[in-house]
């Protein structure tokens, strides 16, 4: 076994094995990118990094590869833009790089409201890896503040396009530059602050990196990385052949529109797997859509990120990086799709076409026979309320993001009341006291997961009363329409909506893909999103869990008579062994799913 030898405390030397180094320079990572999360977390000035968490951080090698990283929603080929246009050899110490643009990135940045940051770690002269975070950033212009509007059409409606620039020069802002930026914005304060707080997140990441060459040397650094890598590798790829047998596997969802229509959107995916070779096939996914659903999928993207994050829910410890590059062999994405639109086609609300690739790989290998995989996930929604002062001559922009049930599992009920991609939403008490509105109620969607054997993740329910004198609402909610479906005799997911003076004479449903819905003092927005598909047969669920689901308020009494077949005792609330054995033995199965 190959061994490196390590000073120990400046007395001496012992020797350790380099499998053991590499684990522990993994640690090392991984507390490197914690750190600089912290630290973003920590001194932005939005609410959408700060609160929200909307940003990821990550350690990269001087090819673009991702090693590391934290919070992770996109990283493949995100820094591939800056290194294309400032090769590695014209980086000095104290520059750092920044861009935006979607489409100078093949999607690797996602959509325009997320800058990527650069620098890059120097070490006798040279580049050794780069640290890299985006973060999404409350305003870049556009056709609203924000930017994010299911009325634009154009990613110029978005905000301003950044190509990579060098917005620090060895040290000192380039003052041109960040101007221009800073006149860009409704909200120049929030974007001054969060620019500098990626940039302290990133050169917190170079000291780091600096700390570990010193202390291990450059070499054995750089095979740490190598080796993260490669484990990845053969870990995910070890995983994906247990899971998939050779053969064909089929996938597909729906999003309910684009803003621009009542007609749904599909993502069509096929997997062939034959001789040790994989391929992903989106032919059938529908054509572009007008409205800004539309989703760059970098292939990175598809590996790493969304077919990686499945199969780590089999093994916790896999890394999702780039050493998952090789898992799938060849990717076909039609152009003028869904999931490869032409320039200048909108991307603003590209999450929500995002959870349909990820469904669609869920539903495809859940064909196979091998492959117990979860029900599909619902895609989490967003509302932002606006106003403007006009005696203080200023916006005033809420951006509430609200959680959604997520898809039953093999072997457990789906995650209640979350972002899919472990994000947060807005504290009601920081709302209150920032914003001219306030939350009246906020509450579990009862009887929104899907029922199953595992039940499925249920939505919430949120109440905002407007308490300015005017203001304007922009929705942004897909599963209203199209539910999240249940597998293996799971029930589908009940659907989301979104409703203007609940229980009262003006009740009305609201559209959930709109803007600039006018809105007075007094109005209350009720927001009821979505629950993910159950997995199993519901009538195979435990009396007990039905039980437990009910006293909590998970599942209406009416519900788990209906959905489970348990009858309980209304007031104790438990459930009645011999009435359910009874109602379960006499119901039909046309009956038993509804």
């Amino acid at each position: 076994m190959a061994t490196a030898r390590i000073s120990v405390g400046g007395t001496g030397s012992r020797e350790l094995p380099e499998t053991i180094l590499g684990d522990i320079l993994k640690g090392s990572f991984s507390a490197m990118v914690r750190e600089m999360a912290v630290l973003i977390e920590r001194t932005a000035m939005s609410p959408i990094i700060r609160e929200k968490q909307d940003y990821a951080v990550g350690l990269f090698d001087t090819g673009g590869r991702m090693v590391f990283a934290e919070f992770l929603m996109q990283g493949p080929g995100m820094i591939d833009p800056i290194l294309e246009r400032f090769p590695i050899e014209t980086m000095r110490p104290g520059d750092v790089y920044c861009y935006n643009d979607p489409y100078l990135s093949d999607g690797a940045s996602g959509h325009v409201p997320d800058i990527t940051f650069c620098l890059p770690v120097f070490e006798d002269g040279a580049v050794r890896v780069l640290v890299a975070l985006f973060g999404h950033f409350w305003d870049l212009g556009g056709y609203s503040p924000g930017g994010l509007s299911p009325f634009v059409t154009e990613v110029f409606h978005e905000g301003i396009l950044i190509p990579p620039v060098r917005l620090v020069k060895e040290g000192e802002f380039v003052e041109d530059v960040y101007q221009l930026l800073l006149r860009n914005t409704r909200f120049p304060a929030y974007l001054d602050g969060d620019v500098r707080a990626c940039i302290s997140a990133c050169s917190l990441g170079v000291r780091r990196v600096q700390e570990l060459i010193a202390h291990y040397g450059v070499e054995r650094v750089l095979a740490g990385c190598e080796r993260v890598m490669e484990q990845s590798r053969e870990w995910g790829r070890r995983i994906l052949d247990q899971l998939l047998p050779d053969g064909t596997y089929v996938g597909q969802d729906l999003v309910d529109g684009d803003g621009f229509g009542e007609q749904p959107y599909k993502v069509q995916l096929k997997i062939e797997k034959s001789g040790g070779t994989v391929r992903f096939d989106f032919t059938g996914t529908d054509p572009q859509a007008k409205g800004p659903i539309n989703f760059l999928l970098h292939p990175g993207i598809l590996k790493t990120v969304l077919l990686g994050r499945i199969l780590q829910s089999y093994e916790p410890a896999l890394v999702l990086n780039d050493g998952l590059d090789g898992i799938i062999d060849d990717i076909e994405i039609p152009s003028g799709s869904l999931l490869w639109p032409k320039f200048p086609a909108g991307v603003a609300l590209r999450a929500m076409s995002r959870i349909l690739v990820t469904n669609s790989i869920l539903e495809a290998m859940g064909s196979a026979e091998a492959a117990a995989v979860p029900a599909a996930s619902c895609n989490y929604g967003i509302v932002t309320l606006r106003t403007y002062e006009s005696d203080a001559e200023r916006y005033v922009y809420s951006f509430e993001g609200f959680g959604v049930g997520q898809g039953a599992r093999p072997s457990a009920d789906g995650i209640d009341s979350v972002y899919f991609i472990g994000q947060k939403n807005n504290p009601v008490e920081w709302l209150e006291a920032e914003y001219p509105f306030r939350v009246e109620q906020y509450a579990i969607a009862r009887d929104t997961g899907g029922p199953g054997l595992f039940r499925g993740g249920v939505g919430i329910i949120r109440d905002l009363r407007v308490l300015s004198d005017q203001a304007t609402l922009c929705t942004m909610m897909v599963n209203a329409r199209q539910p999240a479906r249940g597998v293996g005799g799971g029930l589908d997911g009940r659907l989301g909506q979104i409703l203007l003076n609940p229980g009262t004479p003006a009740q009305r449903r609201l559209a959930t893909l709109a803007d600039n819905i006018e809105l007075q003092r007094g109005d209350v927005v009720r927001i009821m999103s979505a629950g993910g598909g159950g997995w199993g047969a519901p009538f195979e669920r435990r009396p007990e869990s039905v039980a437990w689901d009910v006293r909590k308020g998970y599942v209406s009494l009416d519900a788990a008579e209906r959905d489970y077949g348990v009858v309980l005792d209304r007031e104790t609330l438990e459930a009645d062994p011999e009435a359910t054995a009874h109602r379960r033995d006499d119901r039909s199965e046309a009956e038993r799913r509804p």
